[in-house]
């Protein structure tokens, strides 16, 4: 009796140990696909961030040419303004290759890009507080623009230079704001 009932035992324990190693099975084969799904999604997202790491490092490399830009535009700026103010278009001719007229009080540049005096300038306004509004760089143009700020009174003026990528002056604007 006592083999029958261990023979019941052994059997029943041999059954339920079967059963859970398949249990075990689908558990562990469910896990895997699990993990085998995350660590996919994990490629595909370490693939796309080294891309986006890549175009970012492009981007910031690009600053570099723009901080150049940018000093070499405002230099000029400055320059054409300083020439104005101080009257010596001689100077502004022969160092920045720049032609100017005056009449009734405002310089008006040659612009090479529509080679034809446009824009005037007061003179005046070549001494105000000059600071920087916005800058652009182009394929081919650099654009810098400035608020002239009358300090004495609540006026405000905006200036606007165009160079070419080789710092040559091609146009210039201004305007209230």
């Amino acid at each position: 009796m006592y083999k029958s009932i261990y023979g019941i035992v052994f059997l029943f324990v041999l059954i339920l140990s079967g059963c859970k190693e398949g249990e075990d099975t689908e558990i562990a084969s469910a896990e895997d696909a699990l993990i085998a799904s995350i660590q996919e999604e994990h490629k595909t997202l370490v693939t796309a961030l080294r891309k986006e790491n890549k175009r970012i490092s492009d981007e910031l490399s690009k600053f570099d040419d723009y901080s150049v830009h940018l000093q070499i535009a405002d230099r000029n700026s400055r320059k054409i303004m300083r020439f104005i103010r101080e009257n010596d278009f001689a100077q502004l001719k022969s160092e920045l290759g720049i032609e100017a007229t005056i009449s009734d009080g405002n310089v008006f540049f040659k612009e090479k890009k529509y080679d034809e005096y446009e824009t005037g300038l007061p003179i005046e306004q070549a001494a105000f507080h000059m600071s920087i509004a916005y800058f652009n760089v182009y394929d081919d143009i650099l654009e810098i623009g400035y608020f002239l700020d009358d300090l004495n009174a609540v006026v405000r003026y905006s200036v606007t230079f165009e160079f070419n990528k080789n710092e040559d002056f091609l146009y210039f604007s201004n305007g209230d704001t």
